[in-house]
């Protein structure tokens, strides 16, 4: 037989623990009788703005509830001491300060000390959104992850089918130079094609170094007028489009890696000449961009200059228009899909941005925006618009 002092040993016992276990939820719980509050935990304390779970002993179970919910809870109530588990969606409370919140609650009919009791779990709205969405944010990057692993299976794969060839084209010709007659014009042939080879296998390297390296490169104050022209003459020329230039006087110089530049700019020209295979007008704008224009382009608020190159090819699908970026991606069927990947890293690396806009049947323009050197400016152009021609 138990005695009634170890009786009494055991409950209070159970209750110290059964307190301890409800401080430490982050949900907050309230347990009336007879209409009073007679528990709360710490986490109930702090969303009704008490300054501690004592506070909230001898409150009014109706007191809590907003004002338009009040009969509402109280039929719940009358349900949950019926002996239905009820939630209450989206209903408000008042916290002690007089300031409203949305929660939801759970109630439960129980026994205290002999009496019918109420106990309540309630959840803020705000933390329940708060939990909604880090579980998208998790989502997100898991896509991200996801994406990358593909890109980077599209990288190894490009990388060994691009160099698998250019050393194939190199070594067969090598041998076929072996085999060349001594007249020296077959053998002179074949050395061409080699060099050819070679030169495609170091440009590419090139490009996957740019794309793969880290770090900020070496930078200065760079002349943008000429960046674009001499990149326009490099690559456009051999081709059947043509390029326009709007620039206007006193354009920015920026704070650039000569070297990259000329890359970046090169492969852009060279991806809109290919979009336009049959010919067609490239049109390139520059513009500076004051801190607050910047602000108003979304971007953080310092100088700018922003150079836009566009098109008017076949446009990009909205399907494939994320995906411009990714190294090995490319929606021509001659294109090896490191061009745009390498520019987004040196745009990227020079603290600058770059953005893409596409339509079908329309064309695709890109606005690269590059941190402008300071307050120096460019010796002012002419105002007459240049129109280099490519050549069939």
């Amino acid at each position: 037989m138990i005695k009634p002092r170890r009786t009494k040993g055991r409950l209070r016992a159970g209750e110290e623990r059964y307190r301890r276990f409800m401080s430490m939820l982050t949900d907050a719980v309230l347990m009336h009788c007879g209409g009073k509050c007679v528990f709360a935990n710490a986490a109930a304390a702090r969303l009704f703005g008490a300054a501690s779970p004592k506070e909230m002993l001898g409150l009014d179970v109706l007191d809590l509830p907003h004002p338009d919910f009040r009969e509402f809870v109280q039929q719940r109530i009358n349900l949950a001491y019926g002996g239905e588990l009820e939630k209450l969606q989206e209903i408000k409370i008042l916290r002690l300060d007089g300031h409203p919140a949305e929660v939801e609650i759970m109630a439960l009919a129980i026994t205290y000390q002999g009496l019918p009791a109420l106990q309540m779990v309630l959840r803020e709205k705000t933390f329940l959104r708060l939990g909604e969405e880090v579980h998208r944010e998790c989502d997100n990057r898991l896509s991200q992850v996801t994406a990358r692993l593909q890109a980077l299976e599209n990288l190894t794969a490009g990388v060994s089918h691009d160099l698998n060839n250019a050393i194939m084209a190199i070594l067969g010709n090598i041998d076929l130079a072996a085999m060349a007659t001594s007249d020296g014009k077959e053998l002179w042939d074949r050395l061409a094609a080699v060099e050819q080879g070679c030169y495609q296998a170091k440009e590419m390297v090139k490009q996957l170094e740019t794309f793969a390296k880290g770090g900020t490169p070496k930078k200065k104050p760079q002349d943008l007028v000429k960046i674009l022209k001499e990149s326009a003459r490099q690559t456009v020329t051999c081709s059947q489009a043509c390029v326009e230039f709007s620039l206007p006087e006193n354009l920015w110089q920026v704070e650039a890696n000569l070297g990259q530049m000329y890359q970046a700019f090169g492969n852009l020209f060279i991806n809109a000449a290919q979009a336009m295979p049959a010919g067609g007008v490239i049109r390139v704008q520059a513009k500076n961009l004051n801190e607050k224009e910047a602000s108003d382009q979304s971007l953080p608020a310092r100088k700018y200059v922003m150079v836009t190159v566009a098109d008017q090819g076949t446009g990009i699908g909205p399907e494939n228009l994320s995906q411009v970026f990714e190294p090995y991606f490319s929606t021509k069927p001659k294109g090896c899909g490191l061009g745009l990947a390498t520019v987004h890293t040196i745009v990227t690396n020079h603290h600058g941005y770059i953005l893409v806009e596409s339509k079908l049947g329309e064309g695709t323009t890109f606005r690269v925006f590059l941190p402008a050197a300071g307050q120096e400016v460019l010796p002012v152009l002419s105002e007459k618009r240049e129109l280099l021609v490519g050549q069939s």
